[in-house]
Order: structure tokens, then C-alpha cells, then sequence
């Protein structure tokens, strides 16, 4: 902590103690409270994870801190969004296809049905209307036959 306060004065840095023993690395770090709004335990994680892949590596000891802290960064800083993002789209989108599908379906047999009905009443003779006789006619003949 000595380290850190005496190399920093306020808290947005991170402090990386990385060192060799019988060549395994070993690395610990110090974080300043604005650092550690940002570099959460996930994110210590990805950036050991890059400094051990690159520490194996054939670079110089400057290009790996280098291209392991710039990696790292990128990751951290990368949003990946879900698969199940495009998956509940699809499924809506599909769902709005089909209710849509269904609605015009029951819409053109709803037209069929009326269609029909126009042409029945259409084909229908006119001589056939008032060739019955309605009710109230059959109940007067039937009161004048009883007088």
C-alpha cells in the first residue's frame, strides 16, 4: 500500500505486482477506489487470464504487459449481447406473422360467407317473395273462416 501511495495521488489506479518464481508468474494488485468501479473482480480476472496467455508467449517483456493490458481492456470494455435477444425476436416476430395470418384468414371466410349470402338473395326470384303468405294473413283468414 506504501508502493501505491507513494506512486499515486488519487485513487483511479491500479497497481499490478507481477513477479517470477521458478518460473511460474505470480501477480498481485492494489486498486485505488475510482479503480475499483471499474476493474471489479471479473475484470481482474480477464486481465490475469490475458497476462498469463501472453506470458508463455515469445514477446519481450514490454510487448506482453503491452499487448496484455490492451487486450484485456478491450475485453473489459466489450459488450456481447445474449443470442436469446434474437431468438425472442424471431419467436415476435413469428408470433405477429401468424396473428396476422389467422386475422385475415377468418377476415376472407368471414367476406366468403357474406359474399355467398349476397349472391343467394341476389339469385332468389322475385316472384318467390310474398308467395307465402305471412303469419298475420293466415291468422285473419283463420278468425274470418271461424265466424
Amino acid at each position: 500500500m506504501a508502493t501505491y501511495d507513494s506512486l499515486f495521488t488519487d485513487e483511479a489506479h491500479l497497481l499490478v505486482i507481477f513477479f517470477e518464481y521458478q518460473e511460474q508468474p505470480h501477480m498481485w494488485h492494489l486498486a485505488g477506489s475510482q479503480a475499483k468501479t471499474v476493474l471489479d473482480d471479473e475484470a481482474m480476472d480477464i486481465l490475469y487470464d490475458c497476462i498469463e496467455r501472453y506470458y508463455y508467449g515469445s514477446l519481450t517483456e514490454d510487448e506482453f504487459f503491452s499487448t496484455a493490458f490492451n487486450e484485456a481492456g478491450e475485453r473489459i470494455m466489450r459488450v456481447e449481447t445474449s443470442p436469446w435477444v434474437t431468438v425472442y425476436i424471431v419467436i415476435g416476430a413469428a408470433a405477429i406473422v401468424l396473428v396476422g395470418f389467422v386475422w385475415w384468414n377468418n377476415h376472407r371466410k368471414q367476406k366468403n360467407i357474406e359474399a355467398e349470402r349476397e349472391k343467394e338473395i341476389l339469385e332468389t326470384p322475385l316472384e318467390t317473395f310474398g308467395a307465402e303468405p305471412d303469419e298475420a294473413e293466415e291468422r285473419a283468414r283463420k278468425y274470418e273462416a271461424e265466424e
